[in-house]
């Protein structure tokens, strides 16, 4: 992740590369830190309560092996450094590279898709991508096609490799 390729994919996608962050910190940890909501584990973690239990979700689910806490520019921060948080299960170890570049991707800026759902699916899955109308069907009805807008996840995943 830190090779010229996947920095220059992250830029192109207007995100922050792995390289950039890595040199302002990134906290890497398990998942089982999440399930802990003591005041104690918070301040050990950096994050906030809120951030916890929405993070917490990664634990209880089949599909999603990794989990990025991060501020949002103009909204209250869930960190208390500014430093984004990675937090993997054990099964994240079994595709590791994928996982982490994934994560970096939402530590970069990437925001989760809003349709994504915990439980099911990929919230990068759409990422520099756009539905747009290319033209009409015989009733009128509108002929759709996915558009590439930057490199896409699997771009940016090809590129990291």
């Amino acid at each position: 992740m830190l090779s010229d390729e996947c920095t220059k994919a992250f830029r192109d996608a207007g995100l922050t590369p792995p390289s950039e962050l890595l040199k302002k910190g990134v906290v890497i940890g398990p998942a089982t830190l999440l399930t802990d909501s003591r005041s104690e584990n918070l301040e050990y973690m950096g994050i906030t309560e809120n951030a916890r239990k929405t993070a917490n979700k990664v634990n209880d689910s089949m599909y999603n092996l990794a989990v990025t806490v991060r501020d949002h520019p103009g909204y209250t921060p869930d960190t208390i450094d500014g430093r984004p948080r990675i937090f993997l299960t054990n099964n994240a170890f079994d595709d590791l590279q994928d996982y982490l570049t994934h994560e970096f991707m939402h530590a970069g800026g990437a925001d989760a898709d809003p349709t994504f759902t915990f439980y099911v699916g990929n919230d990068l899955q759409f990422f520099n991508l756009k539905h747009v109308r290319v033209g009409n069907g015989t009733k009128g009805e509108g002929i759709y096609e996915w558009r590439k807008t930057g490199p896409t996840e699997a771009d940016i995943q090809q590129a990291c490799r």
